[in-house]
C-alpha cells in the first residue's frame, strides 16, 4: 500500500497504475482524474472523464470511465457507471473488471465486480452497470476507479 501511495503522490492529476497485470485508473468527484478526490460530500449528478494522457496497454486500453447518480431514495443512492476498453490486439479478448466507489481520503465504499467482457479484435466498447449504495455512505462518493485485468 506504500508503494502505491508513493506512486500516486509521483503521478499526480493523472492516476493510471499498471500492477501485476492490472490497469488501474481514477477519476476526482469533478470530473478530473486525479489521485485525490476534491469537494462536497453530496454525490454527483455526473462525471465523465477521457484519459487521453495515459501510456497505453500493450493488449488494452481503459479509455475512459464515468459514474452518476440515477436513482435517489430515502434509504439509498443507485449509482450508474460506464467503463469504455479498447481492445489493442487482433485478436478477441475477455477482461475482468472491478469498479471502486472511493470517498474523499481514496477508502473503498463499496465495489462492483465485473467478469467476462468480451471484446472483438481491435474493437472498443462500452460497459455499464449499476450499483445501490446505502446512506450514510451513498453521500461520500467521491471518486471512481477501475481496475481491468484480461483473462
Amino acid at each position: 500500500m506504500k508503494v502505491i501511495k508513493n506512486m500516486l503522490a509521483i503521478i499526480g492529476l493523472i492516476t493510471v497504475i499498471t500492477f501485476m497485470g492490472f490497469a488501474i485508473v481514477m477519476i476526482n468527484s469533478d470530473g478530473t482524474p486525479g489521485a485525490n478526490a476534491l469537494g462536497g460530500a453530496k454525490p454527483p449528478d455526473a462525471k465523465t472523464t477521457t484519459i487521453n494522457e495515459m501510456k497505453p496497454q500493450k493488449d488494452f486500453e481503459i479509455v475512459a470511465i464515468s459514474y452518476r447518480v440515477t436513482e435517489r431514495h430515502s434509504v439509498y443512492l443507485k449509482y450508474a457507471w460506464q467503463l469504455i476498453l479498447e481492445n489493442r490486439t487482433n485478436r478477441p479478448k475477455s477482461f475482468d473488471a472491478k469498479i471502486k466507489f472511493l470517498d474523499d481520503s481514496g477508502f473503498i465504499i463499496v465495489q462492483d465486480d465485473e467478469y467476462g467482457l468480451f471484446l472483438s479484435a481491435g474493437a472498443k466498447e462500452t460497459f455499464t452497470g449499476t450499483r445501490l449504495i446505502e446512506f450514510p455512505q451513498a453521500e461520500h462518493v467521491e471518486s471512481i476507479i477501475a481496475e481491468v485485468k484480461p483473462k
